[in-house]
């Protein structure tokens, strides 16, 4: 049995006047060859906006790319002419495909969005680009796990072209709550917000754990908490 852990305040890190974003992997100028990613998980982003700043215009191609907002809003619009505002508890996937290219913004003139950006390379490459949002409310995710994304898009869960799920749950101090996990599969843990202990491992906002041969993840949260499971080759 083995976790592994990835402390937040050992991850890679960009600011610039209106960004402050911490990289779980290689990503940009940061690169790390013992952190290039894990199984078909290639890029977690913890990113902080404020008030009025943006991503502008930039193209991708042959990567699943999905954005969670924890809070504020985040406005995004795209080259194949979708628009939107996602806020707490929604999530956008973007197949990049054969090319694409989006911007993202922060919704707000004076409220920061606090939202996670993932990359996972996709199973087919040159696929047509295409888009999806969806909103996960804080009931559902106090209740249980939720996925987030799946294979097949199922049970309102984004779809992701690759064999990879997410699923997430939010626990309030003091709450527990177990993910079990499927044999010969790998997991990547990732604490979002708040703190909490798996498996006896204290961990705390930005945290990763990698996961292999763990029949079952016990979560127990010392503060209110948003966890992110990937559930991996």
């Amino acid at each position: 049995m083995s976790l592994t852990l990835r402390r937040s305040l050992d991850r890679g890190r960009y600011q610039n006047d209106w960004l402050d974003s911490r990289h779980t992997f290689s990503f940009g100028e940061y690169s790390d060859p013992a952190w290039m990613g894990y199984s078909d998980l290639r890029v977690l982003n913890q990113d902080l906006v404020v008030g009025g700043g943006a991503f502008g215009l930039h193209p991708h191609r042959d990567m699943e790319i999905i954005s969670y907002v924890l809070e504020g809003a985040l406005r995004h619009g795209d080259s194949m002419g979708q628009t939107g505002v996602l806020r707490e508890g929604c999530a956008q996937r973007i197949s990049a495909g054969k090319g694409m290219s989006h911007s993202e913004a922060n919704d707000s003139e004076t409220a920061r969005v606090h939202f996670l950006q993932i990359w996972i390379p996709p199973r087919k490459l040159g696929a047509p680009a295409s888009y999806e949002s969806a909103e996960f409310p804080r009931a559902t995710r106090e209740a249980g796990w939720v996925a987030l994304a799946t294979p097949g898009g199922t049970a309102g869960s984004l779809r992701v072209d690759q064999d990879a799920r997410i699923d997430l749950t939010r626990l309030l101090r003091g709450q527990s709550r177990v993910w079990n996990t499927t044999p010969g599969r790998r997991a990547w843990v990732h604490l979002a917000v708040g703190a909490a202990t798996l498996n006896g491992l204290a961990l705390v906002s930005g945290d990763g754990v990698a996961v292999e041969k763990e029949t079952a993840l016990e979560f127990k949260a010392s503060q209110d908490s948003e966890i992110l499971v990937f559930d991996l080759r």
